[in-house]
Formats: C-alpha cells, sequence, structure tokens
C-alpha cells in the first residue's frame, strides 16, 4: 500500500489543510529564509468575483483562499497565488501597506515567480520549490478539493493550535 503522507494526495480535511501549511512553510523556508510570521490559512466560497484569494494584515496574519475560483486554475497556478499571497505578507512585515508596486514585483522576480508570463524562473528560490515539489509531492489542488467537499469551512482546530504556539 501507498503511503498516504508521500504520495501528495490528501485524504482528510486535516491533511488538505497540513498541504497548505507545509506548502507555506516551505515557500517559507526557502525564498524567505524562515522569516514570515506563522499565518492563519483559510477557505471561503463566493462565486460572482475575481478574487482568488488576499492576505490581511491583522493579527496573527491570513491568507484566504477562495475555492470556487481556486478550483478553476490549474495546481501550478495554485502554487503562483500562494507566493503572491506571502509576498504582500513580507511587504507587511516591512511595515508596508500592501499592493502590487515596484516593492512587490522585485520581491516576487527575487523568489522566481513572474506573474506577467505565469512562469518560475529558472535559478531561483521558485525554481527549487517546484523541483523539491516534484520529489516529495504536496498536491494542493486536491487538498483544495478536499476541502471544497466540506459543509464547513471552519478552520480546524490543529491550525488554531498551530498560529497560538507559533506566536
Amino acid at each position: 500500500m501507498q503511503n498516504v503522507r508521500n504520495s501528495g494526495n490528501p485524504r482528510t480535511l486535516d491533511e488538505s489543510f497540513r498541504s497548505f501549511y507545509r506548502a507555506f512553510n516551505m515557500f517559507n523556508r526557502i525564498a524567505w529564509g524562515n522569516t514570515l510570521p506563522p499565518c492563519v490559512l483559510s477557505f471561503y466560497r463566493r462565486k460572482n468575483t475575481r478574487t482568488l484569494a488576499y492576505a490581511s494584515n491583522v493579527f496573527p496574519e491570513k491568507i484566504s483562499f477562495n475555492i470556487s475560483n481556486c478550483l478553476r486554475l490549474p495546481e501550478s497556478f495554485l502554487w503562483g497565488v500562494l507566493a503572491h499571497e506571502m509576498t504582500h505578507i513580507w511587504q507587511f512585515t516591512k511595515g508596508r501597506r500592501g499592493g502590487h508596486g515596484a516593492d512587490f514585483q522585485n520581491e516576487m522576480l527575487r523568489i522566481g515567480v513572474d506573474e506577467k508570463y505565469g512562469v518560475v524562473l529558472p535559478g531561483t528560490p521558485g525554481d527549487y520549490i517546484f523541483t523539491l515539489n516534484e520529489i516529495s509531492p504536496v498536491n494542493l489542488y486536491d487538498a483544495l478539493r478536499t476541502i471544497a467537499g466540506q459543509s464547513s469551512l471552519r478552520t480546524p482546530e490543529f491550525a488554531e493550535q498551530f498560529i497560538k504556539n507559533n506566536h
């Protein structure tokens, strides 16, 4: 029997949330040297909007994903959405308001995600992260599908405990 933990294919709601936290932690470690604060990752459904996700400059910081729109994306774009929102968290840690100005664009290019062309730049932290994900996959699309199948999108207790223990 295949080990579920290494398959990258989440089987339960908790495993699905952990997949997103694992991806967050991987980006934080490789792209920002673990300097971003722990964030609450949440999910919501809203069909009549173009929003994929947003980052909140609150305590604790929060990244919210719009399940309805994110499920329409290829999985590689979900990683890009996560990197985009984490870049906003980076802005907040630098005392900036957020937005998509030069500091945001430069940081996205530094970590290796070129949103304009939808590519990961070779030889960057983003390229390394995608290579690692091929070796030990975190399947964000399947995780999102599992989360979407739940009637309640309340943040699991383990996530609340994680934030409580890391702030």
